[in-house]
């Protein structure tokens, strides 16, 4: 699957995952930007608009989910999927969920984000929220 000049914002604060995006990502002919923090994601959204915006629910500072109020108002058709750890609860709060396309829970297969990626680009862009298929095969999307 080709994604090239795909603009992504990862705010994930665990180096591997940066890594592997990064890597991955880049040989698919995206444009890459990593950040630890909510604060520098917020400052990044602030000044540049992104095609596809993951982040982490536990990062340093406010909760990741602050990003995604960030990227709609600076780019309403942006693909956002929240990146959260195996087995957590539901981490959406109703004020949230217009701004979350999708959960998506550690570890996933890169293969996997791909195809999250290309049913949403390929499907209409804001057209409603999408369900990922997440590890264990569970389908889980916000309602």
């Amino acid at each position: 699957m080709e994604l090239p000049n795909l603009k992504i914002l990862l705010a994930e604060h665990d180096p591997w995952i940066t890594d592997a995006f990064e890597r991955f990502f880049r040989c698919k002919g995206c444009f890459l930007v990593t950040v630890n923090s909510t604060e520098d994601g917020i400052g990044l959204l602030e000044k540049e608009q992104f095609d596809v915006v993951a982040s982490e629910y536990e990062l340093s500072g406010e909760e990741g989910l602050e990003i995604f109020k960030c990227a709609k108002s600076s780019n309403p058709d942006a693909v956002n999927i929240l990146i959260i750890n195996y087995g957590h609860p539901d981490p959406v709060p109703e004020e949230y969920k217009y701004a979350v396309d999708g959960i998506i829970e550690k570890p996933f297969p890169f293969q996997m984000f791909l195809e999250i990626l290309s049913g949403r680009i390929q499907n209409n862009p804001g057209d409603g929220k999408t369900q990922f298929s997440c590890s264990g095969n569970t389908e889980r999307g916000v309602q």
